[in-house]
């Protein structure tokens, strides 16, 4: 009988470890619309903190964009400044700050901002150079990335909120177009620079050293690549061009290793021609876009463990949602924001992460074969 116990055990451990790789391997998503302020309107969810609060744009009926933020189940506007007639929330960190563009009546020039979450209160920062300003990230630290226009340039810029600081990242003439798009705690930066609008390349900026340090990530062989996030292991994603039929694919690189940044790892698509990747987390899971073999653009899901995969079929119930096309960020626990549409209208979702328990037929198919290799060994004995 002792025997016999023991092959008991072993076969419930085999069930046990069954139903758990069932379940860890399978995560799923319940879907929240972020909604929209009035009828007429669209909302895109931008970036999620690891809080859960987002920062939104949102389109009202004649197509402007005003910012707004999510929070507790409640969108809200963060415009307190007088005269906007523009505006956009880009970034959000993890206190809660908000940070993007901001345009007012009597100046056609945007101006960049911070949204201080203790006040509620929005604070014009300005611009810089002869044209528009726009602060792209915002890290815990209160250091923006972003990009200003002077004299027909767009030229990526790190402000400092704490001591007013402002350091042009690109500095050479050879570049017309650089744009800074995300920053870590760590200061690092990912940007894309060019001569022109067609010939940009991703780069890795540091300013750990006396002497800064500026990578180019480098294509897939086409013209250009762009990098949109990097986390605080110096992952980094985006797109980059191919060599065949210069189609853009989501790209990863996994940190800085032997002086220099790991090669691009091209991420794929979901059966058609293009990928774009716009945000990662902690994990190195990748959110973004992607075309389908039926030409459509949905959003993706990538991660080490696993394939690129449609987040519309990992949705438990997509309800009255006709798809979700774009996920632009997902925080360290894995939830999600983008936008979809809703009856033909851009509608803001966050997805949340469940792990489904196995399907009752699943369960019941697992149970009967153990008690059937129980009787088994029981009827010899």
């Amino acid at each position: 009988m002792s025997n016999a116990y023991n092959k008991f055990k072993f076969l419930c451990t085999i069930l046990l470890l069954v139903l758990v790789t069932s379940s860890a391997y399978a995560v799923q998503y319940e879907i929240t619309d972020i909604g929209i302020p009035s009828d007429g309107w669209a909302t895109d969810g931008r970036r999620i903190n690891n809080n859960g609060q987002v920062a939104v744009y949102a389109t009202d009926s004649i197509g402007t964009l005003h910012a707004y933020k999510w929070e507790n189940g409640v969108l809200s506007s963060i415009v307190t400044v007088a005269g906007e007639n523009l505006s956009y929330s880009r970034a959000i960190n993890e206190l809660g700050e908000i940070t993007g563009q901001l345009r007012v009546d009597g100046d056609t020039s945007g101006h960049m901002y911070i949204y201080h979450p203790d006040t509620g209160q929005m604070e014009d920062l300005g611009s810089l150079g002869s044209g528009s300003t726009s602060t792209m990230d915002i890290n815990n630290h209160q250091q923006m990335v972003g990009n200003y226009v002077d004299n027909g340039k767009v030229y990526a810029f790190l402000y400092d909120y704490n001591t007013g600081t402002t350091t042009t990242i690109f500095t050479s003439e050879d570049i017309g177009y650089s744009f800074g798009k995300a920053i870590n705690d760590s200061g690092h930066i990912v940007a894309f620079a060019g001569a022109d609008t067609s010939s940009r390349h991703a780069y890795f900026i540091s300013y750990d050293a006396a002497t800064p340090y500026l990578e180019d990530l480098g294509t897939f062989g086409g013209d250009e690549s762009q990098a949109f996030d990097i986390n605080e292991s110096d992952y980094i994603v985006g797109f980059s061009q191919t060599a065949l039929n210069n189609y853009m694919h989501a790209f990863i690189c996994t940190g800085f290793e032997n002086g220099s940044i790991n090669p691009m790892e091209d991420l794929g698509t979901l059966g058609g021609n293009e990928s774009w990747a716009w945000g990662l987390n902690a994990q190195a899971q990748v959110v973004g876009w992607a075309d389908t073999d039926s030409g459509e653009s949905h959003a993706f899901l990538w991660d080490t463990d696993s394939e690129m995969q449609d987040l519309n079929d990992l949705v438990i119930d997509l309800g009255k949602w006709d798809y979700l096309e774009i996920a632009n960020d997902i925080n360290d626990y894995g939830q999600i924001v983008g936008y979809g549409y809703i009856d033909g209208v851009k509608h803001a979702f966050i997805l949340n992460p469940i792990t489904p328990i196995p399907e009752p037929a699943t369960i019941f198919l697992l149970i009967a074969g153990l008690v059937q290799l129980l009787i088994k060994k029981f009827t010899r004995e």
